[in-house]
């Protein structure tokens, strides 16, 4: 792991996030955004736990928890798949 992914890997993740907000209800783009954080930063880092509680903190989204830790174990898992 390189020093700088921290800040890189959650701004990938809402970057791509952010290119699928026009297929969702507005109401429920910001939690597709910070899923798509959790999910790029699990997913490399794979750790996660530690990304989701990361980008949790960073949104103050504490009502997303269970939906986060879903796409947190998901992405983890698939990179131990592909990698």
């Amino acid at each position: 792991m390189f020093q700088g992914d921290f800040l890189t890997l959650p701004f990938i993740g809402a970057a791509v996030g952010n290119c699928f907000t026009g297929l969702v209800d507005p109401q429920w783009q910001s939690l597709l955004l910070a899923l798509s954080m959790i999910a790029v930063l699990s997913g490399v880092t794979r750790a996660p736990l530690t990304a989701t509680f990361i980008i949790i903190e960073m949104t103050n989204g504490h009502s997303m928890i269970f939906s986060a830790l879903i796409a947190a174990y998901l992405a983890s898992n698939t990179a131990r798949v592909f990698m």
